[in-house]
Formats: C-alpha cells, structure tokens, sequence
C-alpha cells in the first residue's frame, strides 16, 4: 500500500539448508515469526549466539509490533541440546516480552540431567543494551543439581565439591551491583574427600563481591555450624578474603575419612571451635587471623591410648598466641609460643615435657609392629625450644635439652630383680640443636652398669645421606634382652665406630669386640659362655674376624659374615662345634662334634652339614620303660612363628662315630649306628634315616633284658615321628621271658611271652614288683631282711606303675596295676597281691587280682551295669566257688 507506505505479507517463508523462518502481516504494525533452526551458525550474520547446537534445534514463536525502530517482541522460546560451557543443556524453554527498554522472562523451565529450574523476573535495557545501572529482578528454583555439573559449568573444575543442590533465590539490584539471597539444601556428597549426609545455609551476595553464608553439615553423629564471608576480589578467579566461624559437637576421629587416610586405627573424640580471616589469591594461602579452641580426649592409634591434648590460639594486634597442654605418650606436656601473622610468620615456641614413657613412645612411631610382651621401660624430661620462619621450616632453629633419660630392661618370666638394676642414664644434659635442617647432637653421654657410651654428631632432615654420627664406648650385653625377650646375655661389647648413609642404606665402619659373654635362649637346653671375638664393619656389611666360645663342655667357633640390602639382611656363616655335650631329651645327654652353615636371608635361609655323634649317657635315675612313657607322651605343637628361625630350611646329617660310645647304668654293652638326616624347618623339624642297635643289656622296669636286635625309623618327611622294633629277652631258673616293643612311638605294641608258658598275670607280676628271675620265690624268702626287700620291691613297683594309665595301657593292654604288699598272709609269710583292671566297654569292667607268692589264689570279678540302676556282677573267689550277685542303685537326696 504506496498511499499508507506499508508492506502486508500473506503466509510466507524463508528457507536455509537447516534453518526455517515464517512470518505474515505488517511490519511496522504487527508481524507474526515463526523460527526453528538446527544450526546457528546460519543465523550469526543476523544475531550473535555465544553457544552451539550438539543435534538439537531452537525455536521461536510470536510476534514483533510497534515501530521498527523501537519494536516489541514478545512470544515463546525454547531450545534442545545445547551446548554451553562445554556442558550439554537438555532443554530451556520459556516466555518472553522485550522492548527497548525492558526485558522480562515468564515460565522459563530449564532441563540439565536430574537438575530441574524454573524462574522468572525482569532486565532492565537502554536502547536494546545492557549497562551496569540496568536494574535486575528475578526468582528462581532449582532441585536435583550436580554441583559437579555447576562447577564444571563455571569453570571451577579444581574445587572437589559433591552433592545434590537444592535452592530458592531471589535477586534484586543492578547488573553494577547485584544482591541476591538464597535458601540452599545439598544432601549425600564429598567435601575434599570427607562424605556428609545433608547440609542447609542461607547464603547472600551482597554489594562489592561480598558473599555471606551460614549453614549446618550433618554427617551420622557429627555436626559443624559453619558461618562464612567471601570478599571477591576483582577478577574471574577465586580470590579474595574469607571471614569464617566453625563449632562442632563432639565428633568421633574414626569416622574423619581424612584422618582415617593418615591413620586408619585412629581412635579418640575431638571438638572444634575456631574463628578467624585468610586472605586468598592464585596459588597462596595467607592467614590474617586465628581463634581456635581445640579439645581431643582418648586419642588412639595402633592399638594404644596417647591421651587428651587441649589447645588454645588467639590473635591480638596480628599476633598469634598459642598453649598446649596434653598427656600424651603418658607425659606432661606444656607449650606455648607466638607467631607472627605477617611475612615470613616468624615463630617463637618453648615445649617441656617430662615423664615420658619410652615404650609409649616406641608405639607413637611404629604403630605397626608393636610388641605384645614389651621388654624395656623407661622415660625422659626435658624441653625444646624452636624458633625461626614457619613459612620456610629449612631456616627453623630448635634446641632439644634433655636433663633426664632413664631405660632399664623388664625382667621376663623366670629372670631375677637383677635385670631391673641395669639401668641406662644420662651423664649430664642430653643436648641437640636443629639449624638448616641438620640435627646435631652436641653433648650425649649415657652411662649403666658397666656401660659408658659416647655419641656425637649429625642427621640431616632434608638430604639423601642423613647419617653421620660417631658412636663409642662399652656395653653391658645384659641390655640385649630389650631387643629379644627371649634372649638372656651378659659380657662386654666394647663398640667404635660410624654411621652414615641414610636409613634403609647405612655405611657402617668400625669395630665391635666381644669379651666373656654369655647367651641362653628360651627353650634351648645349651647356651654359649666365655665368647670372645671381633667384628668388622664395613657399609652395610659386617665380617666375623674371629668367634670363639664354650657349650656344652665343648668349643665353638664362628666365621662368615652378614649384608644388608635394602630391608633383606643376607648372610653366611660358618659354625664349628668339638666334643659339644647336649642333654635333650630329659635324662639323655650326647657328645658330637659339629660342621653348619647357615646360609640365606632374613626372608628365607637354610641350615646345612653335619654332626657326629660319639657318646651317649643316660642319666641314672631312668631306665628305658620311663623314657619311652616319656616319649609317647603328646608332642607340644610349637606355636606358629614368623621371622628367621619360621624361615630356615633344615638339611643335616647325623651320624654316629665308629667308636661311638653308651654310658648308662640301665643299658651296658650297647653297640649301635645311626644314619639320620634333620629336615623341615627350625620351628617344624622332620627327621628321616635309621638307627640300628646290634647288641646290648638294658634295664625295663627294674628288670635286666638283653637286647636281640633292635631299631628306630624315622621315615615321616613332615614330622619326626619314630618307629620302633625292638626285641629284649630275660632269662632265670630256666625260663626265658620275651619283651617286644614295636610300631610308632605314639601307639606302641608291647607283647609279652615266655618259654615255658606263664600266665600274663605272673609276667606281669615279675616286671612289675622288680622281682627277677635269680630272687626265687616271694613264698620262699624269709626273715626281716627278706621281708624289708620285698617292700622295697613292691614299693617300686607301685611308684613306676602308679602314675600314669595311658601309658599302662600303652606298655600292658590294660587300664590299671595295682600293687598291694601285705604284713603277712594266711600262711603267716608276706605276701604281695597284684591287681589288673581292664575297661572292656564302658558297661564292662574286668578285674585280675593275685597273689604272687601263690599262683592258684587267684580272683575274678565281672561287674556289668546294665544301665544306671540295675547290674550284676560275677565273682570267682580265691577258694574256687562262683558267685553272681545282682545289684540296684537308687539314690536318696
């Protein structure tokens, strides 16, 4: 229309390869548009879009009026898949009415994964532009957000921060100075590592980039209010400074997943109140004020209680003033120090301390391998003063005085009140100074009884090689014991020498030198005494020069050498032992001579050589019967053990001399050899070989047998368990009585016989009551010495049969002797009667008794209970009648 100068568009459309645009009506007056593009940057020619598209599509749909110069647009506008701050926006979408001068959002929704927000509110515009005077309200709701997500999408990535984010803000002001307050809920994530449960703050913005939050962390039981401002400085980084108060209640420090990262056993409760400014900016962090009062009760780690400890800072005119007190490690500890709260931080400190337990402090530093039997005890005093710049700890200066030092062993079980005598103390002030973060020890003097030890020198805290210290003087080898328990030595080891290198690799150099030591050894039956010898170090090697000691009765000698690599000790050493006596088992002792190495590491190592063995004695107060009851006896198994003695593979051959020799007042004329390998390891050792024995007498319950032949076989490869076979024979007045022992150790077949026959209770009899075969009869001695013999007799009998049934069991087949000597029978001689019970079933029991100066007195009894109330019991008496005899039990209460 030329007249009105206007221009009417019926439906039209404008088509692009990805972009769509239809209009129709008026410009001017009303137009009506309606876009959707898949690209945008076919739009960028006409309208800036800072983002893209990732297959999603944005639409338009409404209408422009008024003058074109100055028009009104207003309809509705969504978008999918957007692609902003490298984070993909599932959908936005909302209603819109803008002039020159204004701007207002209606319904906008926007989609982010879980995340769901929705808001409105209003811009205000100058000429379609925005300024910092353009005035800015809105409201807005957000659920379900990763704060992962909205970090990421900020661009503070660094910032490990998780949850689910809920909030309600509103925001008023200008774009030059907005304010903004939120109601914000985050529940189930990570602070820096440390999970919660919930959390609630009210936070607002405020002019300049001050920002204000105040808000509760619940996580379980624990509870911190925390309240905060942050002055943001001018730029997009985080920088600025951060005015905070922080009060907890009572938290258990197990359930600190950061503390629990340095020590996982941690145990106590801890309380926080602090308040206080640091000043934030790229790379630094600097405190400008510090108020704290931290109270821990029950700390604990590595299975051990270290105590409370209370500290107390506070900042006055930029000065940090802080008091410690604590009971830790058993001790009384007090500090207390200033720093200043500028440059460098510049740091003045004192700390005493006295009463601290050594051992205390043995497990503050390695919870890890504590000692469930603690060998030493003991404690110091002093106090340490340090001072310097915190900011750069290698220019830190510090004195350590200690004026008193006090370690004595702790006696172990079997062990005198002479060990607790052996006391190590300081001979003056112990003194060390810390410059440059070198340790130096000025003045360390420790003296005990027969002990005088002179240290001096450095450890850096900073450099590869820390050691170099110089260590000389005598030590009284009693002081061993608190390095083994186990272990009871005595002597002098007179030491000069160096250290240096570092930890895991020190360089030793020096020598130590042995003189009249002793050493015994749990459950070890020979211990060493007078060694003597000289010991060579050099790096992490130390070389036997020369070895020599007593045991036994014989001499040993020792040559090798042992090498440290990293954590694993290496070694060889060569033993020789010469007409060495042993006394194992009990009641035996055997003279060998010895040829061992031992060879390996601290992780695995092996015993291999040779010993010979050249006499044997049995004590005299034994005879073979109580040695093998002995023997059958259970074996202990040795509790399980880690370290070098679990480790070393035994491979040994024992052997017996040519001219070997037996010495026992039970055994005379013994010959016989024996080819034996010891095998396993030292804590579960296997024996496999033979011992063969050709002839000899030996001596079985008071009884004088000759041996036929006889041998023991180890052929079990996990355990030494012996097979025995062995025949012994006794002859008197024509008969011969055999004894035959065979079968494993712990189940042993005895069986008896004899030429003439005789009734098992007559032989028992003969080897019970000690009578032998040259005695005669019982009947037919007489006379007070004859009787005063027989008491004697059957006095011994009863004492070696008496104590213990398993072995009767093992050696006769039968569940009880009994040997009852008697003043005189019905003949008017002394008479003796032997008493043999057999538990046949557990309903069943059999019982023999005779008269063993008259075979035919004989009495037979059979008692069978048939339950707990009625038995019967059947008796053939000494005068041949028979009897049965039914029983019934009824108790009364």
């Amino acid at each position: 229309d030329g007249k009105a100068g206007t221009i009417e568009f019926g439906p039209s459309s404008l088509v692009l390869p990805q972009s769509r645009a239809e209009f129709s009506g008026t410009p001017g007056q009303r137009l009506n548009v309606k876009l959707e593009s898949r690209d945008l940057n076919e739009l960028r020619t006409a309208v800036t879009f800072p983002e893209a598209l990732h297959g999603g599509a944005i639409s338009f749909e409404g209408s422009v009026s008024g003058a074109l110069n100055d028009p009104r647009i207003e309809g509705h506008a969504s978008a999918r898949a957007v692609v902003w701050g490298k984070e993909l926006i599932d959908s936005l979408a909302g209603d819109f009415d803008a002039t020159g001068n204004l701007l207002r959002v209606r319904n906008a929704i926007v989609a982010w994964g879980a995340l769901q927000a929705t808001g409105s509110g209003s811009l205000g515009l100058g000429k379609w532009k925005t300024g910092d005077n353009s005035v800015l309200t809105a409201d807005l709701q957000i659920a379900n957000a990763d704060t992962r997500k909205l970090l990421a999408l900020t661009g503070n990535t660094g910032v490990r921060f998780s949850g689910t984010l809920g909030a309600k803000a509103q925001f008023t002001g200008t774009l030059g100075d907005p304010h903004a307050t939120a109601d914000l809920t985050i529940a189930k994530g990570e602070i820096y590592g440390e999970p919660y449960d919930s959390g609630t703050a009210h936070a607002q913005y405020l002019n300049s980039g001050a920002q204000v939050l105040t808000g509760t962390i619940v996580a379980g039981a624990k509870r911190a209010s925390v309240s905060a401002r942050f002055d943001h400085a001018p730029g997009p980084a985080l920088a600025g400074k951060l005015t905070y108060s922080v009060a907890s209640n009572t938290m258990a420090l197990n359930q600190l997943a950061l503390l629990r990262k340095l020590e996982p056993d941690i145990g106590g409760n801890a309380i926080v109140k602090a308040d206080g400014a640091i000043d934030i900016g790229p790379g630094r962090v600097t405190v400008l004020d510090l108020n704290a009062d931290v109270v821990i009760t029950a700390l604990a780690a590595g299975g051990k209680n270290f105590g409370d400890a209370h500290l107390i800072t506070t900042t006055r005119n930029g000065i940090l003033t802080a008091r410690f007190d604590s009971n830790a490690v058993k001790a009384t500890i007090h500090g207390d120090g200033t720093m200043k709260l500028a440059g460098d931080y510049p740091l003045e400190a004192k700390v005493t301390f006295a009463d601290v337990k050594l051992n205390a402090v043995e497990a503050a530093l390695n919870p890890q391998t504590l000692r469930k039997n603690e060998t030493f005890d003991g404690s110091i005093a002093g106090d340490m003063t340090l001072s310097g710049p915190a900011a750069k700890p290698d220019l830190l200066t510090a004195t350590f005085n200690i004026t008193e030092f006090e370690l004595r062993p702790l006696p172990a079980a079997g062990q005198g009140p002479r060990i607790q005598t052996l006391v190590l103390r300081n001979d003056g002030p112990l003194r060390l100074s810390l410059a440059r973060s070198v340790v130096r020890v000025e003045s360390a003097r420790l003296r005990g009884p027969e002990t005088n030890l002179d240290i001096s020198g450095t450890v850096s805290l900073n450099q590869r090689a820390p050691l170099n210290l110089r260590m000389s003087g005598h030590i009284n080898l009693a002081l061993a014991h608190t390095l083994n328990e186990d272990l009871t030595s005595s002597g002098d080891l007179e030491v000069d020498g160096s250290v240096r290198g570092s930890y895991d690799q020190p360089d030793l150099s020096g020598i130590a030198e042995l003189r009249r030591g002793e050493f015994h050894y749990a459950d070890f039956a020979n211990g060493l005494t007078n060694a003597n010898g000289a010991f060579l170090f050099s790096g992490t090697r130390v070389t036997i020069q020369t070895f020599a000691a007593e045991t036994g009765g014989g001499k040993v000698t020792l040559a090798g050498f042992a090498a440290l690599t990293g954590s694993v000790v290496g070694f060889r050493v060569e033993a020789k032992a010469r007409q060495v006596r042993i006394r194992y088992p009990e009641g035996v002792s055997s003279l060998s001579d010895a040829d061992i190495t031992l060879t390996g590491t601290s992780e695995r190592s092996e015993a291999s050589g040779k010993v010979t063995i050249r006499r044997i004695s049995v004590n005299p107060k034994s005879d073979a019967a109580s040695i093998l009851a002995r023997s059958v006896e259970p074996v202990r198994t040795p509790a399980a053990r880690t370290g070098l003695a679990a480790n070393l593979n035994l491979d040994i051959q024992i052997e017996t001399a040519p001219d070997v020799a037996f010495e026992t007042s039970v055994a005379q004329s013994v010959q016989a050899d024996a080819s034996l390998r010891l095998r396993g390891t030292a804590t579960s050792p296997a024996l496999l070989g033979r011992i063969n024995v050709t002839q000899g007498e030996m001596m079985v319950f008071g009884n004088k047998y000759i041996i036929n032949q006889g041998s023991v076989s180890f052929v079990n490869p996990a355990k030494i368990d012996p097979i025995l076979n062995v025949d012994l024979e006794t002859k008197s007045r024509g008969v011969d009585v055999i004894l035959t022992i065979s079968g494993p150790i712990g189940k042993l077949n005895v069986s008896y016989r004899s030429d003439p026959p005789l009734q098992f209770g007559d032989i028992v009899a003969l080897l019970a009551t000690g009578r032998t075969p040259d005695n005669g009869t019982l009947a037919g001695t007489g006379g007070s010495q004859a009787f005063q013999q027989l008491g004697a007799s059957t006095l011994i009998g009863q004492a070696i049969a008496a104590p213990a049934p398993g072995r009767l069991q093992r050696f006769f087949g039968v569940s009880r002797i009994k040997i009852d000597p008697q003043l005189t029978g019905i003949t008017g001689t002394p008479e003796a009667r032997l008493t043999v019970e057999q538990q046949i079933t557990p309903n069943i029991l059999f019982t023999y008794v005779s008269n063993v100066t008259n075979t035919s007195s004989q009495l037979i009894r059979v008692e069978w209970d048939f339950d707990r109330a009625w038995g019967a019991i059947l008796t053939r008496e000494e005068n041949g009648y028979v009897g049965l005899d039914f029983a019934y039990k009824k108790r009364f209460k």
